[in-house]
């Protein structure tokens, strides 16, 4: 029964492809050329690799005039996969006999599967195979009934076997080992002139170097471009990185302490996106990294890498979240030229949107009033006038106290948090003596307390 049903699901997973009447899983490649497999179902597409007339080969599907299949008759999908005209395709083999060659040297040669992956069998230098063709800088062979590729080099065919390749084929492969010459001979004289790592590189050879990886066949997931005459330069974008980068940790990402690789360009997931990109690397610390993606127009911040990975970075060299914490609030209190007591609401609300902030809970329930509600000023008054009738205190006894003032949210309530506070000489502190909450949408006193009373 579970055959029967395995057969309906696959005949359903072919349909679009294959008729049934046409369809068979076991050929040979016949003719009296070599035949070229396709990368796609199309003869623009890129060549894949070359096999002779007696190939054998697995027809997994096909539509049209096209056969998608790999080699070999063990339905091994890490063989060479792609597409061949159906007409190239015979169900019986040809009479054509495949060249038989000798492998070269004195050490073992390695029968792998197409991508080398998988080594199939050990053969002795001597050993006789037969050869089916050519992918890249493999040959493709048969040995004891096990099929596989060899290095190019291992065997050496002849004459008459390598007229059989197909020229538009050869012409490719020869092309393809120029373009790798020409990548490899860029890479060298760039780290000659800039480095071995190419994250140091300026941004036309990170370009140029990407495109000759492209014409190889290597596509990275990042794609380096050049900005416009309307985006941002390179300065300005770098600058902005460093003050969002100070903003957010506290850090002054200073030449000494950090290394900043810069990078301009778009991730393919996202082609429309053009972007500045600058990884900043602790000095000291290698796996200390933090990421960041500007807009290549406005500058705007438009990724960040976690926040919780970096610091975790960090603290594996004794820089705890306590400390970070502290650093931010010294730079921004001397950016600011107050101490953290005298910031005002929207200040308390920017820096904690900074991930050093979130990440020590820091005024993590910070807010700003919105046009409707209550302004500071006079939910300031209200709680003055109830603090002084409360405990009979004159307004010259509150001015001489240090204000703070906050405004908090904690669903659904949004109140004005203000506290009065003396400096202890002796413990070398501020005491909290008098605090207000007054409500941010009706300006009504929610709390009032005292010395030695608490907060409700």
């Amino acid at each position: 029964m579970w055959k029967r049903w395995l057969a309906v699901c696959l005949c359903l997973c072919l349909a679009g492809w294959a008729q049934a009447e046409a369809y068979y899983t076991y050929g040979y490649i016949c003719g009296e050329d070599s035949v070229v497999i396709y990368e796609a179902e199309r003869s623009d597409s890129r060549m894949l690799g070359c096999v002779f007339p007696g190939t054998p080969v697995t027809v997994i599907a096909h539509q049209g005039e096209w056969y998608w299949i790999h080699l070999d008759h063990q339905e091994q999908d890490d063989m060479l996969m792609g597409y061949v005209k159906a007409d190239q395709v015979s169900r019986t083999a040809p009479d054509a006999q495949l060249p038989v060659v000798s492998l070269l040297g004195e050490e073992p040669v390695r029968l792998c599967s197409e991508h080398q992956h998988i080594t199939r069998a050990m053969l002795e230098a001597g050993t006789e195979v037969e050869l089916m063709g050519q992918t890249d800088i493999y040959w493709i062979v048969r040995a004891d009934g096990q099929m596989g590729t060899i290095p190019v080099e291992s065997a050496e065919p002849a004459q008459a076997a390598l007229s059989l390749l197909n020229a538009d084929y050869l012409a490719q492969v020869q092309q393809d080992e120029a373009n790798r010459q020409a990548m490899i001979t860029y890479a060298e004289e760039a780290e000659i002139r800039f480095g071995a790592d190419n994250r140091k590189w300026p941004l036309q050879q990170r370009q140029e170097y990407g495109r000759l990886q492209e014409a190889c066949g290597i596509f990275n997931v990042w794609v380096d471009e050049m900005p416009r005459s309307t985006e941002l330069d390179q300065e300005t974008a770098l600058q902005m990185a460093k003050d969002y980068f100070r903003q957010m940790w506290g850090v002054d990402a200073n030449a000494e302490a950090w290394q900043i690789y810069t990078a301009f360009g778009y991730n393919r997931m996202e082609p429309n996106a053009r972007l500045w990109q600058f990884t900043f690397q602790e000095t000291a610390y290698e796996e200390s990294q933090f990421l960041m993606q500007l807009t290549a127009d406005t500058g705007e911040l438009y990724r960040t890498s976690s926040a919780d990975a970096f610091m975790s970075a960090r603290r594996k060299h004794g820089y705890t979240a306590d400390q970070a914490l502290q650093d931010a609030l010294t730079e921004w209190s001397e950016r600011l030229g107050r101490d953290v007591e005298e910031w005002t609401i929207e200040e308390q609300y920017d820096f904690a949107q900074t991930p050093v902030a979130q990440l020590a809970h820091y005024y993590e329930n910070a807010t700003v009033p919105k046009d409707w509600e209550v302004p500071v000023d006079e939910a300031l008054s209200t709680a003055r006038l109830g603090l002084m009738h409360r405990y009979g205190l004159e307004a010259e006894e509150l001015d001489r106290l240090q204000l703070r003032t906050q405004a908090m949210e904690n669903l659904p309530e949004r109140f004005y948090y203000f506290t009065w506070s003396s400096w202890n000489a002796e413990k070398e502190l501020w005491e909290c003596l008098y605090v207000a909450q007054i409500d941010m949408g009706t300006g009504e006193i929610m709390t009032l307390s005292g010395p030695g009373e608490g907060n409700g």
